[in-house]
């Protein structure tokens, strides 16, 4: 499999929609925003979590979400991992 760059992480930006919710990039938010397809667990349970809050700034600042798990390990070890999801492999591909 081609490795995986990301430019958004490796740039050090997120995404951040008009209801203040934060995604890894654009290319996430697109996604789950028109469920355009293609979707793995992985950005499933992101969705998900989104939608219940825990990735807004409303309710969050912007340091707690960078320095949550997801943000701190979880992505790395998805991008860098065996099988990146469709969006990153499509969109970040080397």
């Amino acid at each position: 499999m081609a490795k995986i760059t990301c430019e958004w992480a490796e740039g050090d930006k997120v995404y951040v929609n008009e209801n203040g919710n934060v995604f890894p990039c654009c290319y996430w938010h697109h996604h789950i925003q028109t469920r355009n397809g293609g979707a793995n667990e992985f950005i499933e349970k992101y969705s998900k979590d989104v939608a219940l809050g825990k990735y807004n700034l409303k309710t969050k600042t912007l340091q707690d979400i960078l320095m949550s798990d997801f943000y701190q390990n979880q992505l790395k070890e998805h991008i860098e991992g065996d099988k990146p999801n469709q969006i990153c492999r499509r969109q970040c591909q080397e």
